[in-house]
């Protein structure tokens, strides 16, 4: 039983190594290699909103703000398309690169970037092999309005003076 416990624990241990370096966080980031075996990263933003980095089996991956506490079908306070990262829109030169999402009812916008994103294959064959996703956050002091979905690439926070 002894050697048995040994033997898991080494196993674990090799099979640990190379995950711990698959990402790399900060106090307002996070960055994920693009050929991660992982399938879903969890992170919080800011105490009452978290941030889901799941993966779209091999050909990318997609983003998910939600508020705490968790509820069933919780809307994403991001905008569908634009919380969307594929090989096949990077393939295609059609992923805008970095993209600033501002998250819908609230004050905080995230920063999309791919840096060196390499991809093999051909439309729905398409696939990263290799390069990083790299997701920010930050205060921006005007919430975005809910009703109005965020567009992607553009910045909120823009104000606009009153003519009285």
């Amino acid at each position: 039983m002894k050697y048995l416990m040994g033997a898991l624990l080494a196993l674990a241990s090799w099979m640990a190594a190379p995950l711990a370096q698959a990402y790399e966080q900060g106090e307002n980031w996070i960055a994920i290699d693009l050929t991660d075996a992982r399938t879903l990263y969890m992170r919080d933003i800011t105490p009452d909103l978290m941030l889901a980095i799941r993966k779209e089996g091999g050909s990318g991956w997609s983003l998910e703000v939600v508020r705490r506490p968790l509820i069933a079908n919780a809307p994403n306070l991001i905008g569908a398309d634009a919380s969307q990262v594929y090989a096949s829109q990077v393939q295609a030169r059609t992923y805008q690169s970095p993209r600033v999402l501002p998250l819908q009812g609230t004050p905080v916008e995230l920063r999309v970037d791919l840096d060196n994103a390499k991809v093999n294959g051909k439309g729905a064959q398409a696939a990263f092999s290799g390069g990083k996703l790299r997701i920010s956050w930050q205060q921006t002091g005007n919430p975005v309005n809910a009703d109005k979905p965020a567009k992607s690439g553009k910045k909120s926070g823009k104000s606009r003076k009153s003519g009285k």
